[in-house]
């Protein structure tokens, strides 16, 4: 089966790291992508999300993938308190 992954943050380092694993991989193949400055839109048949953004708008990766049903694999760092609510939040 062919995981769908979307990218949150994917013009970054990490993304773009990403972006070449997923290339190489059988099993997932990437959906989509964000990066700041454009339109969010997460595709239908997203099965992931991985966020690798900025702390600064990492809960908006959280809010996102919430609202498309998806799961979150989040990686971002310098996160604060916040964040970690709003995940414990999205995981109910």
């Amino acid at each position: 089966m062919n995981k769908k992954i979307f990218l949150f943050g994917a013009d970054g380092r990490m993304g773009r790291a990403i972006v070449r694993v997923i290339a190489e991989a059988n099993d997932c193949s990437v959906s989509g992508g964000f990066s700041q400055g454009e339109k969010l839109d997460i595709p239908s048949n997203t099965d992931v999300m991985i966020d690798f953004s900025h702390a600064s708008v990492a809960e908006s990766a959280v809010a996102a993938a919430r609202k498309a049903g998806v799961p979150l694999v989040a990686g971002t760092t310098g996160v604060g308190e916040d964040y970690f609510k709003a995940l414990e939040e999205a995981a109910k």
